[in-house]
């Protein structure tokens, strides 16, 4: 695939593009293993969006196409998609906050056994978000429940 093609793929100008972003765009778009070509498009968008470091219209852009491209995976049913589709609902990275829609997709992550939903959703909890009341017990049954499966927040 060419750098036009990317472009294309992407929703954004290639050149504008991080050389690291470029590098790990191509290796996923050009990965003949990838489960899927456009969930591997969809995740290179999100990490570009969400990890780079761009700034103005272009970031509000790469934020937009990539929370598109998140719910779409989200509501097809890729837990990781819902975690971060969560994740970015809290704290309103390139969308609208809403606490309570977070915790419906860190729900859903957490039903198809994403250990760190379960750890995501107990720092819901244990703070006041949004519409989303503290409740300590809870956070902590959702951070006993993280380290039963295995989620240690310290290795991220």
């Amino acid at each position: 695939m060419d750098d036009t093609q990317l472009t294309d793929v992407l929703g954004v100008p290639w050149d504008e593009l991080e050389p690291r972003h470029q590098d790990m765009a191509r290796e996923l778009l050009n990965d003949p293993g990838a489960p899927l070509w456009d969930k591997s498009v969809q995740f290179a968008v999100h990490v570009m969006a969400f990890q780079g470091g761009y700034d103005g219209a272009l970031a509000r852009k790469l934020k937009r196409r990539a929370n598109a491209l998140l719910r779409a995976l989200a509501e097809a049913g890729h837990a990781e998609s819902q975690r971060e589709l969560g994740q970015a609902l809290l704290h309103g990275e390139g969308i609208t906050k809403d606490a309570g829609e977070a915790v419906v997709w860190l729900t859903r992550a957490l039903e198809q056994g994403d250990a760190r939903a379960a750890f995501d959703l107990g720092c819901v909890y244990e703070h006041h978000r949004g519409a989303v009341r503290r409740d300590l017990d809870r956070s902590r049954e959702y951070f006993r429940l993280a380290e039963e499966m295995g989620y240690d927040p310290s290795h991220g």
